[in-house]
């Protein structure tokens, strides 16, 4: 929810694809598509008091082909449409919320048969976001025990079966479940964040989109417009959750924290010094209360300007390691840096390699550490490229 607003408040006012306010003109495949998105950004604007005129007077006008198409939509979306409906004041076709009754949730089907259907996955993910309304209210009490007697051991499973297929997408999104229904104490919901932070590249981003250009052509620019990290810790529990912060940090530059429940905080007599803070980390730190409203607009803005680069962040990184400790990293890293000139964040992966993370031991003994991080190409780093465009195989660290 965040990136999407941050991605229209940096956006031009009135977005230049042809037909992005004519819903109408859309085919029905598109239509199906870009409908759900359309209200979620609106409803999006709408929280953060943004200007949603256009926007509304679409939704009015495209209602009738919303509400013929919606008996052929998933419970999910129509679980989702049920809360944008409520929110622009629009008459059901029918009752939305109760497609939850016909949902994957309620038919039980197996681990084994969610495996074999793996995009079920994310309806079943899906039906858990949305009466959370994607994480922005996590004290409703949506599902009842039978229903989480079900969940707590399928979402334990499946999770560790995204991990085991090294998937992060699906990974993340069944995590985020575990945390709405507060099952965090579940040893793979630590193992699952434990696997995310790893899957982030040194530079910030999740996953190599330059491969997708063949398929989507110009669209996969959106996935690199924004590179920021947002990290939220609780303001109650914060020297417990810095931990996840400094992680954060060592793999990244571009990171913002928010410092949420600052209303519970003062309600307990905690006082948070959030400039402190911020001079501490070297990041930009920005306290909120969520469900107020209390701050967020500031988060935005703040997450808006790392992405665009308007500010710098100089994230302070422990540098207090044991003597043998920072021998080994500072010999690792000089090694790094020779194979794999411009390589992001040397230190980082230096201390993956020396922490036994598999995954780049593995890429580094096959010369596959540059393609793994996205690092430049050989052309900026003086190798020659072989015949057919193909870089020379950079020369595997030698570790002993």
């Amino acid at each position: 929810a965040i990136t999407a607003v941050t991605a229209v408040t940096t956006a031009p006012p009135a977005p230049a694809t042809p037909g992005y306010h004519d819903m109408l003109r859309v085919n029905d495949q598109q239509f199906k598509e870009d409908s759900t998105s359309y209200l979620r950004v609106a409803f999006l604007m709408d929280r953060f008091g943004l200007d949603t005129k256009l926007y509304r007077q679409e939704i009015i006008k495209v209602l009738p082909r919303l509400n013929t198409q919606m008996k052929y939509r998933g419970s999910d979306q129509r679980m989702a449409f049920h809360l944008y409906y409520k929110h622009f004041g629009l008459e059901e076709p029918f009752p939305l919320q109760a497609a939850y009754q016909t949902g994957v949730i309620s038919s039980r089907h197996t681990p084994a048969w969610f495996k074999q259907n793996k995009m079920e996955m994310y309806n079943l993910t899906h039906e858990i976001f949305v009466p959370y309304e994607f994480g922005e209210k996590l004290d409703v009490d949506f599902f009842s025990e039978p229903d989480k007697a079900y969940l707590r051991p399928l979402l334990a499973d499946l999770t560790a079966y995204g991990i085991g297929l090294d998937d992060a997408d699906i990974t993340a999104e069944l995590t985020s479940c575990l945390r709405y229904l507060h099952f965090t104490s579940l040893p793979v919901y630590q193992e699952s964040l434990q696997y995310l932070l790893k899957s982030q590249r040194p530079d910030g981003k999740w996953g190599n989109y330059e491969r997708h250009r063949g398929f989507y052509g110009d669209y996969v620019n959106q996935a690199f417009y924004l590179h920021t990290t947002l990290v939220v810790v609780d303001a109650t529990r914060l020297e417990r959750n810095l931990n996840l912060v400094l992680q954060v940090l060592e793999i990244t530059d571009r990171a913002v924290v928010c410092v949420n429940l600052m209303d519970e905080a003062r309600r307990h007599g905690f006082k948070v010094d959030d400039r402190q803070l911020a001079r501490d980390l070297g990041v930009p730190v920005v306290p909120t209360a969520a469900r107020q409203g209390e701050g967020l607009p500031e988060l935005l803005r703040t997450i808006s300007e790392v992405a665009s680069g308007r500010v710098f962040c100089r994230p302070q990184r422990l540098e207090k390691e044991p003597p043998a400790l920072k021998a080994a990293l500072g010999e690792l890293v000089s090694k790094l840096q020779v194979v794999f000139p411009g390589l992001p964040n040397a230190r980082w992966v230096a201390m993956r390699l020396l922490g036994g993370d598999d995954r780049i031991i593995e890429a580094l003994r096959k010369g596959e550490l540059r393609e793994l991080f996205n690092a430049p190409s050989a052309v900026s780093t003086g190798r020659e490229p072989l015949p057919g465009g193909v870089s020379e195989p950079p020369v595997p660290v030698e570790i002993s």
